[in-house]
């Protein structure tokens, strides 16, 4: 089936532990490596590295180079990553009324 193909396409894209708090963390702007890891609690800079550049080769965030010398590198989202803040919020507001009913 077409949908749960997409569906497939879709998990794979964002099925990593950290992808997401990621993404979240990067719709208040941009952000360097290191500011990563230091608010992401208990993320490794493995873990970061590796969720960064699989973000990266799905066109869900950016990397920008602001300077070569010294090298100053931020992260930002893309408009695709941008698309994913409202279905996002969703969840959260979908646990949240789950949470509500306990």
């Amino acid at each position: 089936m077409e949908s749960d193909k997409r569906f497939q396409e879709l998990i794979n894209q964002i099925n990593g532990k950290w992808d997401l708090i990621i993404v979240n963390m990067l719709k208040t702007g941009e952000f360097h490596f290191n500011e990563l890891l230091k608010n992401i609690n208990g993320i490794t800079p493995k873990a970061l590295s590796d969720s960064l550049k699989k973000l990266l080769a799905h066109g869900i965030i950016e990397k920008d180079i602001k300077n070569i010398n010294p090298i100053n590198i931020v992260y930002k989202l893309t408009e695709k990553g941008n698309a994913l803040i409202n279905p996002i919020n969703s969840l959260v507001n979908w646990q949240i009324q789950c949470d509500k009913k306990r």
